[in-house]
């Protein structure tokens, strides 16, 4: 997936885009009647594309944004945040009131290149998140999970979807072994492919 990003001569801005797009229109499509959407957000891509999908879901409804490991640390990541209102963004102790409100949650937090054990303060806000693992939606990965290992930590989100994008990787081959969703999804993303 890696190469064939680098190899589809889109930036990740734009890949970023095309992901929050598709990702945004499967929630409406799946979740018709939401209201109110809680999207909790890495500081990576995978929470870029959380941020792009928010601030198209804020036009129907209402969007709370958690950067769960802080401000975002890539550049398209970063425009993506500042492209919404810092009104929609929401501290760690209105997590819980939100989850509750929430019509669907997006997982966001890590993406393909998370590997090893969740931190203890991570642990507390997923395990609590996992209350409502039957409204999470999860990109790409479950957060807490490795890509191509299909080790997950004992904490990582569970999910009632998991958005695979444009293919799905090892850990969703995996999925009989996990447990860690209930159906996969795949968004393609109309990356063209070139030879390597």
């Amino acid at each position: 997936m890696i190469q064939i990003e680098k190899n589809s001569g889109m930036s990740s801005s734009e890949i970023m885009n095309i992901a929050g797009r598709k990702l945004s229109s499967f929630l409406e499509e799946t979740f018709p009647e939401m209201k109110n959407v809680l999207i909790l957000a890495g500081n990576g891509n995978n929470g870029g594309d959380g941020l792009v999908a928010a601030g198209i879901l804020s036009q129907k409804a209402h969007v709370s944004v958690y950067l769960i490991n802080g401000k975002p640390k890539t550049e398209e990541s970063l425009e993506a945040m500042n492209r919404l209102p810092s009104s929609m963004f929401i501290r760690e102790y209105q997590v819980k009131e939100c989850a509750d409100e929430a019509d669907v949650i997006v997982d966001g937090v890590f993406g393909f290149s998370y590997h090893g054990r969740l931190s203890e303060d991570l642990s507390e806000i997923f395990r609590s998140v996992n209350h409502y693992s039957q409204k999470i939606v999860s990109i790409d990965i479950n957060s807490g999970c490795e890509c191509d290992s299909g080790f997950c930590d004992k904490n990582a989100i569970v999910s009632k979807y998991t958005c695979a994008l444009q293919y799905r990787k090892p850990f969703h081959a995996l999925r009989k072994e996990h447990h860690m969703f209930e159906q996969c999804v795949t968004l393609d993303l109309g990356l063209p492919q070139t030879e390597d």
